[in-house]
C-alpha cells in the first residue's frame, strides 16, 4: 500500500519539502545550480502560501468563503506556473508540463479504479 507516503510528507518541514521537490525537478529536468536554487525558493513560497490557505479554508463551512479560498488557491497556482516558466528553459518547461499531464492522468486512472468496485469477486 502507498498510505505511508502522506505520513512521511506530513513529517517534513516546508524547507525539507522544498529541497526534495527542487532536487527531484533538478534531476528530471537537468536544472542548473542557479535554476535549482530558484525552484527551491519558489517551492518554499508556494508551500507556505498553501499552508496559509489550507488553515483558513478549514475554519469555514460557508460555500461563498470556500469558493473564495478555492479561487485564491487557483490564482496562486497560476502565479507559481508563470514564475516557473520564467526560471525554466522552453524545453525544460515543455518537459515539466508533460510530466504534470502524465501525473494527472495517473491520478485520474487511480481514482476511477478506486471508485469502481472490483468485478468478479464474491
Amino acid at each position: 500500500m502507498h498510505r505511508g507516503h502522506k505520513g512521511q510528507k506530513a513529517n517534513l518541514t516546508p524547507e525539507q519539502r522544498a529541497d526534495k521537490a527542487a532536487k527531484k525537478m533538478a534531476k528530471k529536468l537537468s536544472l542548473s545550480a542557479a535554476q535549482t536554487t530558484q525552484v527551491r525558493q519558489l517551492h518554499l513560497a508556494r508551500i507556505q502560501e498553501m499552508q496559509a490557505h489550507k488553515g483558513q479554508a478549514g475554519t469555514t463551512s460557508a460555500p461563498a468563503e470556500k469558493k473564495q479560498h478555492h479561487a485564491a488557491m487557483k490564482a496562486g497556482k497560476q502565479r507559481y506556473e508563470a514564475q516557473l516558466k520564467q526560471i525554466l528553459s522552453a524545453e525544460q518547461y515543455a518537459k515539466y508540463t508533460q510530466m504534470q499531464a502524465e501525473r494527472m492522468q495517473k491520478r485520474k486512472a487511480h481514482r476511477q479504479n478506486m471508485a469502481s468496485p472490483q468485478q468478479g469477486k464474491s
